[in-house]
């Protein structure tokens, strides 16, 4: 039946009064608005002025009344918005959404660092962007998401480096130099005339020239080398051996030096004149204060003192040694490679980039730079961590050379070595045994697994720590370390004091002392140690911490820094 326009149920569908006409009357029913005319509760704590306003003025808002929103919308939907809400962030609130604008995509960022790279010309730097584009590389992450031609670019620059480097290498006509480029093209030359069929003709030359370069060098280190051999006949040494008792009971410490010295050079033992010489210093901490360390806070602050330590073994956290020498007012600097800490680098301190290495670089130039080290051995102390075969010093005549004549010219040196550790079955020494055999001492030998705790020696020679030695002060227990190697009693007779004998019997670490008694001719003083791990100065090796930041700091004095007294 259909629908009367004026029946109740069409008003009622239609949302209309069933008295449109009585409008305004009295007992007349309003127009019936949405379910959205009624306000709630809430809503109407939140209404603003300007809502009151467009409600009396009969001005549209584009909103409903119940919206949450307010009606200033940002104008832009990438602008980021957390929120136009009048309830706040209360619940589910939305937000508008932050669309990131145009970027670069990761190709072209990939175009820009290769370009970057290729300006600099940094063998290393572009080699590594050729090796994880490689196919047979282990690396399927498409490091490098580009075209092969651009790849094609990096090896033909590298190839040009390389050349480059040679050809330097070949006119300076330096020992150093032509190491150095033969370093840098190992392993690539290779790669690079399987990949681009590039020929090296320079390399052919360098290896010819470096071998008559090297043979000049191998003579100049034999002479260095017959300055620390004795020259005397036997009945000099019986000589010399006398007149150092005779000097011993005089108790007189200009007597005893003399003798010592006459000693030395005769590679005559001195281990009893050893004990009755005492060292002190201004740097020594007061004898009740020497708990922790031998040497007090920021003794050497300001007076820029370093050690550097070339790292050729495995990898070694020496975080605590650091921290320990910090206090003390000494920089400490780690290395892998020795060239690092031998020759000149740009100080970019200075904050002028007018003629630096990186301006020279890119003009095609190329600058040397003086070596702080070298130039200033009062300063500096240089440990080397020995490291396994083959060894990284096997040949390196030019920084075998560097490293003598840093010790002869008052540097310190350390040596340090140890048994077979981090994974190698063979004992960490052929670096420290090619150095020791450039200054003509005795070669470490041997492996142990030692990790075992030493006393105070009860006799010269037993097993043990040499307490006596203000290095050892306050020290009641030491522990020897693990994966030790064994040193020659030969080094008593060449002016070095012992400190540590490990539980083996085998003497595990000495020192030629930085006094005019020892160190005479203006050299610096050398340490000597089986024990690497020593300097991990671990919390649970009791005794090493002191031990070994006492040695590091001692190592840092020079004979101007000590003095000598008789002791009986």
């Amino acid at each position: 039946m259909p629908i009367r326009e004026n029946s109740f149920i069409n008003d009622f569908m239609t949302g209309r009064s069933s008295s449109v006409g009585n409008k305004g009357q009295k007992g007349s029913r309003g127009p019936r608005g949405s379910r959205g005319a009624s306000v709630p509760a809430w809503r109407s704590k939140l209404i603003t002025q300007d809502e009151k306003d467009e409600k009396q003025t009969g001005s549209k808002t584009g909103r409903g009344k119940s919206c949450i929103w307010s009606k200033d919308a940002p104008t832009k939907r990438c602008a980021r918005r957390l929120s136009s809400s009048m309830v706040g962030l209360a619940g589910g609130s939305p937000q508008y959404v932050e669309l990131r604008g145009p970027d670069r995509t990761r190709e072209q960022r990939c175009l820009d660092e290769i370009t970057m790279k290729l300006e600099m010309g940094s063998i290393d730097d572009l080699w590594t962007i050729y090796v994880q584009s490689s196919a047979w590389h282990q690396d399927d992450g498409a490091k490098w998401p580009v075209q092969n031609e651009v790849f094609v670019k990096v090896r033909k620059r590298i190839t040009f480096l390389l050349k480059q480097k040679m050809k330097k290498a070949l006119e300076k006509d330096d020992v150093g130099e032509m190491e150095a480029a033969i370093r840098a093209a190992d392993g690539k030359v290779q790669i690079l005339a399987t990949q681009g069929n590039e020929q090296f003709y320079e390399m052919d030359k360098i290896f010819e020239r470096l071998e008559m370069k090297q043979e000049e060098q191998r003579r100049v280190m034999k002479g260095l080398k017959d300055s620390n051999t004795p020259a005397m006949a036997f009945h000099d040494k019986d000589a010399a051996r006398s007149s150092l008792h005779e000097a011993i009971e005089t108790k007189d410490i200009e007597t005893i030096r003399t003798a010592i010295q006459k000693c030395m050079e005769a590679q005559v033992d001195v281990t009893d004149a050893a004990k009755h010489v005492a060292i002190t210093s201004k740097y020594f901490a007061p004898e009740g204060e020497r708990e922790k360390s031998l040497f007090p806070l920021n003794c050497f602050k300001g007076e820029g003192r370093c050690v550097h330590i070339v790292n050729l073994g495995p990898e070694m956290d020496l975080n605590v040694l650091e921290r320990h020498l910090a206090v003390a007012g000494v920089k400490v600097k780690f290395y892998t490679d020795p060239s690092a800490v031998l020759v000149g680098k740009e100080n970019r301190k200075t904050g002028s980039r007018k003629g630096t290495s990186v301006a020279a670089s890119l003009n095609g130039k190329e600058i040397t730079f003086a070596c702080d080290v070298t130039d200033n051995p009062h300063l500096h102390s240089i440990i080397i961590i020995s490291g396994p075969e083959p060894a990284r010093l096997e040949g390196d005549t030019d920084n075998l050379t560097k490293l003598l004549k840093f010790n002869k010219a008052g540097g310190a040196l350390g040596i340090i070595a140890s048994g077979n550790r981090g994974g190698h079955h063979f004992s960490l020494i052929r670096d420290a045994n090619i150095l020791l055999q450039v200054f003509g001492l005795d070669k470490m030998w041997g492996h142990d697994a030692a990790a075992r705790v030493l006393s105070k020696q009860s006799a010269t020679g037993s097993s043990g720590f040499n307490a006596s030695h203000p290095l050892f002060s306050q020290i009641k227990h030491l522990d020897e370390g693990f994966s030790i190697t064994g040193l020659d009693d030969m080094y008593l007779k060449r002016g070095f004091s012992e400190l540590v004998r490990s539980s083996n019997g085998k003497l595990l670490a000495c020192i030629k002392e930085p006094s005019a008694s020892f160190s005479g001719d203006g050299s610096g003083p050398i340490f000597i140690s089986g024990s690497a791990t020593q300097l991990l100065c671990s919390k649970e090796a009791e005794g090493v911490e002191t031990w070994i930041n006492n040695v590091i700091l001692y190592m840092a004095l020079r004979q101007a820094d000590v003095a000598e007294v008789y002791k009986p």
